[in-house]
């Protein structure tokens, strides 16, 4: 598995244990029909995404947003979580 993808999963799991302590998407997969899955992984996505590319400005903004989740091997669908 390519290094930054890694990076990224790790990112993504990080947010979940910090902004959804004690949440377990499997259970709300089973017990909810799934309503606030969509959320709870649009947010673990946010905020993996704060957290890699934070001092990106540093590098002049020589990037675009297709730049950077096309540089991670993402799909482009996950600009939208960058700010």
């Amino acid at each position: 598995m390519d290094t930054d993808l890694v990076l990224c999963i790790l990112a993504h799991e990080l947010g979940h244990a910090i902004e959804h302590p004690g949440v377990s998407t499997s259970f709300l997969r089973n017990y909810s029909q799934g309503v606030q899955i969509p959320k709870v992984e649009a947010e673990a996505n946010q905020f993996a995404f704060d957290l890699l590319l934070h001092g990106l400005t540093e590098y002049g903004g020589c990037f675009n947003k297709y730049d950077i989740v096309r540089g991670l091997g993402l799909s482009d669908s996950m600009v939208r979580f960058i700010k």
